[in-house]
């Protein structure tokens, strides 16, 4: 019957499990540089703020999302495909988280972005 009695309290406890944030989760900010490609095909370079969320880095090439895992070294990636015109086009992301320093390329088939930045 304790036994019993026991269990039921133990059932009874709320358990809640967190999620790890990861170590590369933050703000970074700085700027774009544009390696490829110019206004006004291009938008132009400038000042820039991402987030690492959950692990994640999320950005846009020209209305494609790429959602990228960061990996345990740092090292971020991934790629969609889409239509530039009439014309079939991949948009690329990856990078590199080191540090507090977030150094990433971002291109499609007119254009790519080199991005520098701090997290803060």
């Amino acid at each position: 019957m304790i036994r019993m009695l026991r269990l039921a309290v133990l059932l009874s406890v709320p358990v809640t499990v967190a999620l790890a944030a990861s170590p590369f989760d933050g703000r970074y900010i700085g700027e774009s540089s544009m390696v490829r490609g110019g206004p006004p095909t291009c938008a132009a370079p400038g000042k820039q703020s991402w987030v690492v969320a959950d692990g994640r880095v999320i950005r846009s090439y020209a209305n494609v999302p790429l959602s990228a895992q960061v990996n345990g070294d740092g090292t971020f990636s991934a790629s969609s495909s889409y239509m530039a015109g009439r014309t079939n086009a991949t948009a690329t992301l990856s990078g590199k988280i080191t540090g507090g320093s977030l150094e990433a390329d971002v291109e499609g088939g007119y254009c790519k972005y080199h991005y520098s930045l701090k997290k803060g």
